[in-house]
């Protein structure tokens, strides 16, 4: 599988954008750094990791789609280790990544 894969891969998530920060809507305490590789809390937990998208559109009626304040940000992989689970056709979870930035 790896070989058929073209690394890195990059997934997208809703975040809140507050005074230049971004910050998960689900653990306010929990920062997105751009450029800096984020791993997520307790990962010993069977429910941790970064709930993601394949897409930006994927997004589309996910959890925080209608939050007012939110913004996309890019996140990047290098391995099939960074994966922890698919969940369904568009979502993914991590269990970490590297910020890239911000979209459009």
């Amino acid at each position: 599988v790896k070989e058929l894969l073209n690394f890195p891969l990059r997934f997208y998530k809703y975040v809140r954008k507050e005074d230049g920060r971004y910050i998960s809507f689900y653990d306010y305490d929990f920062k997105y750094v751009l450029g800096e590789e984020i791993v997520p809390k307790n990962t010993g937990s069977v429910s941790s990791g970064i709930y993601c998208s394949k897409t930006k559109e994927d997004l589309v009626g996910s959890t925080y789609h209608s939050e007012d304040e939110k913004v996309i940000i890019e996140l990047e992989i290098d391995s099939l280790d960074d994966i922890k689970v698919f969940k369904g056709h568009s979502g993914i979870v991590l269990n970490k990544c590297k910020v890239i930035g911000e979209c459009s």
